[in-house]
């Protein structure tokens, strides 16, 4: 293994772990609060073998950590954009808060509150090219934008839940606002039927309006269009696939350890 490869290992594990032991202490932490279901779940998603009309550009991956603890959520992760027409990249460090969802009539209510770094990140494309050595790729050598720039983030959705035979059905809407940078509205519906005890499978559609105000997102997403996603989840493990989530038009896999329902069958899913 190579000395560049060495390095790219050693980051992506750094980042993983810095990500890990700040969720992990944020759980920690709020343990003692009794009759709470604390839950850490951990998501890594890319788009190399999604296929789209621009692969592995744009928002090509992400790592997000998601604990719940105390009556509330906390997320952590990085996202990675490339824009390889204009020789340029960034990543995309984002941390939120939210309380678990209030309900309000026949619906359940989530507000959240964070904030969002572009610049370079916990090592965005030393992971990229690891992962690209993995497969058999070519390396992607593009420059970051100037300067670290700061964002607060606002987001609000929506869930309505139905049992329908053998499972269940859903109404989602979602708003989502970094000023400046990137707006998004969604709605969309899913079916989701559990395949005996530990199996369960998940199908959604829907529709995104979309508003970039960064420049390099102008020209990459697009003003607006459909959604879907399959997913299908054994215990405490999920595979899924999307299409167009950031507005790209383009898919992704994406794979999630819920660390919390390895502690036993009361832990949230």
């Amino acid at each position: 293994m190579s000395r560049l490869s060495t390095a790219a290992g050693r980051d992506l594990f750094a980042a993983l772990l810095e990500l890990t032991l700040l969720a992990v202490g944020w759980t920690a932490l709020a343990r003692p609060a009794a009759g709470l279901e604390d839950g850490l779940r951990l998501t890594f998603s890319d788009d190399l073998v999604a296929g789209s009309d621009r692969p592995d550009d744009l928002y090509t991956a992400e790592l997000r950590l998601e604990s719940h603890a105390r009556g509330f959520v906390f997320r952590l992760g990085e996202r990675m954009f490339t824009r390889r027409d204009l020789g340029r990249r960034f990543d995309e460090t984002f941390g939120d808060l939210s309380l678990e969802p209030l309900a309000l009539g026949s619906w359940d209510i989530t507000p959240r509150l964070g904030v969002l770094r572009v610049g370079r990140g916990l090592g965005g494309e030393r992971a990229q090219n690891e992962i690209h050595r993995w497969v058999g790729s070519e390396p992607v050598d593009l420059d970051y934008v100037e300067g670290r720039h700061w964002y607060p983030t606002f987001e609000a959705a929506a869930r309505r839940e139905w049992s329908v035979a053998g499972g269940s059905a859903s109404l989602a809407l979602e708003g989502f606002a970094a000023p400046n940078f990137r707006q998004h509205l969604r709605g969309g519906v899913a079916l989701e039927r559990p395949l005996g005890e530990s199996w369960s499978l998940r199908l959604g559609t829907g529709y995104q309006f979309n508003r970039a105000e960064f420049d390099l997102l102008r020209g990459a997403l697009r003003d607006s269009g459909p959604t879907a996603e399959l997913g299908i989840a054994w215990r405490a493990v999920g595979l899924r696939w999307s299409y167009n989530d950031f507005g790209t038009r383009a898919g992704a896999l994406s794979v999630a350890l819920d660390l919390g329902a390895l502690r036993g069958p009361a832990a949230r899913r």
